[in-house]
């Protein structure tokens, strides 16, 4: 008896659990429908902490524009996009198939690809290193392609200490210097500055002797391999953070 008992209560929670679901996605389909009906189509791309944004973006409003399509960001936690809300899950289909219906299966990724293309050819534009599918190099004495981190431990293999300076024993204790200048599409480096610097009380008055060092270090790079965007040259803008005392 019990056994039944539990069954049919399952049975009813589930029941309870689909009823509300169906009544929350047709919320969002009549709140679709009416901004539609009211406002026109619009593309809605969803941002959480971590991200969501995509570096074509600003291209591809442009292009959806030209469709009559409005482009805009809508914040979501990450907690409502791992429970999938539904209401937003049923408001954000019925306008994704409405802009199907209207220009075809494939529309937006049609749109974004030629967004990224117009991306790679900005003019005049100095590219962050995040946008790009290949980051600034340098080669090294071996003949080495240099990865970032390579670029860590050659900056801190090449820093004179000065005298009486302890090296840090925990990673807590590391002071580190963020450093950025620009590798252009020639693959010359310019624009050489500290953004920020972080020292332990204790180092503090060592501060502007590694700023001052690791400028020096960087500026003697002779020569830069580019970063590139669809295999294109460009000129970026490259930030790292530089972590002192590195043990290599």
């Amino acid at each position: 008896m019990k056994a039944i008992l539990s069954i049919i209560i399952l049975f009813f929670l589930i029941s309870c659990s689909d009823n509300q679901k169906a009544n929350l996605c047709e919320e969002g389909i009549n709140e679709a429908q009416k901004e539609i009906k009211e406002k026109g189509l619009v593309f809605i791309k969803y941002l959480t902490i971590g991200g969501g944004a995509n570096r074509y973006d600003r291209e591809l409003k442009t292009l959806l524009k030209e469709s009559k399509i409005t482009f805009r960001y809508e914040p979501i936690s990450c907690t409502e996009m791992e429970a999938g809300n539904e209401k937003r899950k049923c408001f954000t289909q019925k306008i994704e198939n409405e802009i199907e219906n209207r220009y075809g299966k494939g529309f937006i990724e049609q749109k974004s690809k030629q967004a990224d293309k117009l991306f790679a050819n900005r003019v005049d534009y100095i590219f962050e290193d995040i946008e790009l599918d290949k980051k600034p190099y340098f080669i090294n004495p071996k003949g080495e392609e240099n990865s970032s981190e390579e670029l860590v431990k050659y900056l801190n293999k090449h820093l004179k200490y000065p005298n009486k300076y302890e090296l840090a024993k925990t990673v807590g204790e590391r002071p580190f210097v963020e450093l950025q200048f620009i590798v252009n599409e020639n693959g010359i480096s310019r624009e050489f500055q500290i953004t920020n610097s972080v020292f332990p009380d204790e180092k503090e008055k060592f501060k502007n002797y590694f700023e001052k060092e690791v400028l020096n270090i960087i500026s003697k790079i002779p020569k830069w391999e580019s970063g590139r965007i669809h295999g294109k040259k460009v000129d970026t803008r490259f930030t790292r953070r530089i972590p002192l005392d590195w043990i290599i």
